[in-house]
């Protein structure tokens, strides 16, 4: 193809007028014009670094400062603008209530389309992507890491059950990006989250608090550190941490319910009250809220305005089975009227047919009442509705021993003992195997008796038990150091009633009881054992005088009447 000469293809005129002006600026005749700048190739690389670094860190105001870097250089740059893009989506992600309540000023009207949107977008409901725990591919090293574990950002989002079961592959992710950026608060929390939901609620609370301690401002972590303590009976610090959640954002009841509800179980009921007060003032017919102001009402006395409020509540939301619950409770123990509160447990459990604690609650006041077929029946109604329900097993257990059938109260409370125990649980043991005549097992309850609380007074319930299993030097040992020990008459003079049961000379015995019933009178065992030694001498009216002492603290006891019928008997024979 043929070059032209543009030059030679010019019309002559044009030509000329060229030539003259080139003429011209040659000799000086014109001003040579300002030379144009070209225009930057893209955003400030500098600029984009420390806005990067701001969104890693990404608390509130560390996000909000990148944003406000970027805000200019969004407008000329596709680069920074998508940067922005992507640290607005993070912060409606974790911080919706500040993004609702225009914590960033001058709104940003910005839509992310960049490697990491699909992701995004399924993390906003909730849905883990669709890649599963693996690295991201973004340009970013942290974010790569961090992003496919954003789903788990809001522990309210509704989709619970799209959670893939096993979340270990996310843990390793978030470990790789807390070592590489130790300032950020997302790896810390996501792997709380992690643990939460796995049913591990310390290690949990521990990667919260140490999300907190990367950024005071970071509140996410500190709602579900304050959830974890409330569920730990840890109310006092949860409230404190929801005060200054409270104070962080805007007043709603969805924020104040919590502190509410916080102060209600430290058993700040002042600051209770008027918290749920607020919430009610913006949604008055929030169900939870109304129940909250019940029990509320109900710690500080004033059950009869607790009683309205809960037929009020039942009456506008009669599926509510806590305030089902709370006002059959307070009709019986309160109002004391068994026969109002079964007649609510009835509506109750044709409302709710699967619920046991309406049943176990029924149970319970037959029994109470003097019912025990009734009661027995609702129990296993409970039971059999929940398995090994252990509040109710409980008050199986209290009829079985109170009615002295110690071989159905040992079944009882082996299924107890099988989800917890408790120092009451281990007594209750060593009464029941004692009355069973069993020696082997009292010892067994006795020595975890003493070895998980090694006080005196459980030193001398497993003194006992070693005297009643015949392990006499090893009583005697314990004995002598539980006498250095005690700082309580009725202890010190208990010890010397078991040191006198393994003394073979009557005398030196009876020296010792004698000694421990000055030091405490009412020392039941010492009154047991000084009665044994004066039948064993024959004196029979002394040893009346203290067995009728002995039945005064023990009314019960039939051994004890028989054997007081016995010596009167013998008495009325010497006469």
């Amino acid at each position: 193809m043929k070059k032209i000469n543009i030059l030679r293809a010019l019309p002559a005129a044009l030509l000329s007028v060229s030539l003259l002006i080139a003429a011209l600026l040659s000799i000086g005749c014109a001003a040579a014009p300002e030379p144009i700048e070209e225009p930057p190739a893209g955003a400030d690389p500098a600029l984009m670094q420390s806005a990067g670094q701001l969104i890693e860190r990404g608390s509130p105001e560390d996000l909000r400062e990148a944003l406000q870097m970027l805000r200019g250089p969004a407008q000329s740059f596709p680069e920074a603008e998508q940067l922005a893009a992507f640290a607005l989506s993070l912060f409606d992600l974790f911080y919706p209530e500040l993004a609702e309540a225009g914590y960033l000023s001058g709104g940003l009207y910005l839509t992310y389309s960049g490697p990491y949107s699909r992701t995004l977008e399924r993390a906003a409901t909730g849905q883990p992507p669709s890649a599963g725990p693996a690295s991201a591919d973004g340009g970013s090293e942290f974010f790569d890491l961090v992003v496919p574990a954003l789903f788990l950002a809001r522990p309210e989002d509704g989709h619970a059950a799209s959670r893939p079961p096993d979340l270990s592959g996310y843990l390793e992710l978030l470990d790789r990006a807390r070592r590489r950026n130790s300032s950020s608060v997302f790896p810390p929390y996501l792997q709380g989250r992690v643990r939460e939901l796995q049913g591990s609620p310390q290690q949990a609370a521990g990667l919260y608090r140490e999300s907190i301690n990367r950024a005071a401002s970071f509140y996410p972590g500190k709602q579900r550190l304050a959830v974890l303590l409330l569920q730990e009976g840890q109310a006092g610090e949860a409230a404190t941490l929801l005060e200054q959640i409270a104070d962080l954002l805007p007043q709603e009841g969805s924020l104040l319910y919590p502190l509410a509800e916080a102060y209600y179980h430290a058993g700040q009921l002042e600051a209770a009250a008027a918290a749920v007060a607020q919430v009610l003032l913006q949604e008055p017919d929030r169900p939870d809220a109304l129940l909250l102001r019940a029990r509320v009402l109900t710690a500080e006395g004033n059950w009869t305005h607790a009683l309205r409020l809960l037929n009020l509540l039942l009456y506008q939301h009669p599926d509510n089975r806590e305030a089902y619950l709370l006002a059959a409770r307070l009709q019986y123990e309160e109002a004391a009227d068994p026969e109002s509160s079964l007649e609510l447990l009835i509506e109750a459990e044709s409302q709710f047919p699967e619920a046991p604690e309406f049943p176990e609650l029924a149970g319970r006041i037959y029994l109470e009442t003097g019912r025990d077929g009734e009661g027995l029946n609702k129990l296993q109604r409970a039971i059999d509705l929940q398995p090994g329900r252990v509040s109710t097993l409980r008050l199986l257990l209290s009829n079985a021993m109170d009615m002295r059938r110690w071989l159905q109260a040992a079944i009882y409370l082996s299924e107890i003992l099988e989800q917890e125990y408790s120092q009451e649980d281990l007594l209750q043991a060593i009464e029941i195997y004692r009355s069973l005549g069993d020696p082997a097992q009292v010892l067994y309850y006795a020595e975890q008796l003493y070895q998980g609380d090694p006080t005196v007074k459980n030193l001398v319930v497993y003194a006992q038990a070693l005297l009643s299993g015949k392990q006499q030097e090893q009583a005697a040992a314990l004995i002598e150091q539980g006498l250095e020990q005690a700082q309580t008459p009725a202890a010190h003079g208990t010890l010397l009633t078991l040191k006198a049961s393994m003394i073979e000379d009557p005398e030196e015995a009876l020296s010792l009881v004698r000694e421990a019933l000055m030091e405490h009178p009412q020392n039941y065992l010492a009154l047991v054992k000084i009665t044994e030694l004066y039948v064993d001498q024959r004196e029979l009216r002394k040893a009346s005088l203290y067995l009728k002492q002995a039945i005064a603290l023990d009314p019960n006891n039939a051994a004890l009447q028989v054997q007081l019928q016995s010596i009167e008997k013998a008495l009325a024979t010497q006469d």
